[in-house]
């Protein structure tokens, strides 16, 4: 090849150029669309729990609302001398009003979980303050507490409130639905390999090794339970949502049915900030 055959080094380089801005370019276009596709994915696995939330959740407070409104009905006086009618009418309307306010409050956090100028919500949380003691009030269970050995800093979890509330209560109400005949429920926060976790245990129940997981999954659901089997499946994906998990724990494998060392235990993992 002569000299004058030769390819002009400078067109060669500016050819290069050229097909590196290509690349990027497209690689640009690459990872937006990546991006928007992640974007949809969450956006559908939000519009998966705000239904089977609808569907779980929400039929325990009207449940209760529908049961207690049926007391009313049946204490209303027959005629003006009923003395129970006061006292009786007070105290299930009080639990009307409890049962529909929690209900408006899901409502309200589901409508801002769709909304994706809220979405998922992060923030320093007073675990107990703000999650464990109103939801231990809320379920009216008997449960002890025992707060592990934790510097000051680390009762402070990294999470959204609302989603660590749903979690915590459907805990307890898993532990008081499965634990047997009066089972000890103890729920308490530590650090589990550098990550706070907040734990719900009780009695009387026992969970396989190999089933550990599989109890997560949407057709898993106990015999005795009434209900679709969702709780726990909506935990762990409200857990993931907020870039947390949700683990299962067992010990005391039960003898010829004997569940008295038996314990089952659910954690849920916060993100780190």
């Amino acid at each position: 090849m002569t000299q004058d055959q030769q390819p002009d080094r400078s067109s060669l380089e500016a050819r290069v150029e050229e097909l590196e801005a290509s690349l990027a370019q497209s690689n640009g276009k690459l990872s937006q669309r990546e991006a928007e596709v992640a974007e949809l994915r969450k956006q559908l696995e939000i519009s998966r729990l705000v239904t089977g939330t609808l569907i779980h959740d929400l039929r325990n407070p009207l449940s209760i609302i529908l049961t207690y409104l049926a007391f009313c009905q049946d204490i209303l006086p027959k005629d003006e001398g009923s003395s129970d009618f006061p006292s009786k009418m007070g105290e299930y309307l009080g639990e009307v009003y409890s049962a529909t306010n929690h209900m408006h409050d899901i409502m309200t956090h589901l409508y801002n979980l769709m909304d994706p100028k809220w979405g998922v919500m992060l923030f320093d949380t007073d675990i107990y303050n703000y999650i464990i003691k109103p939801g231990v009030s809320r379920s009216g269970l008997d449960v002890r507490y025992y707060p592990e050995t934790l510097p000051t800093d680390q009762d402070t979890v990294y999470a959204d409130q609302f989603i660590a509330r749903r979690v915590f209560d459907n805990l307890l109400k898993n532990a008081a639905d499965h634990g047997g005949d009066n089972p000890v429920i103890t729920v308490g926060h530590r650090i589990n390999k550098g990550r706070p976790e907040l734990y719900v245990r009780n009695t009387g129940s026992y969970i396989a090794e190999a089933d550990r997981r599989k109890v997560f999954n949407l057709e898993v659901r106990r015999p005795e339970s009434e209900g679709l089997g969702l709780g726990l499946n909506l935990c762990k994906r409200y857990a993931e949502l907020m870039g947390g998990y949700l683990r299962a724990d067992s010990s005391g494998q039960p003898s010829d049915g004997n569940m008295q060392n038996a314990w089952a235990e659910f954690s849920l993992g916060f993100p780190l900030p």
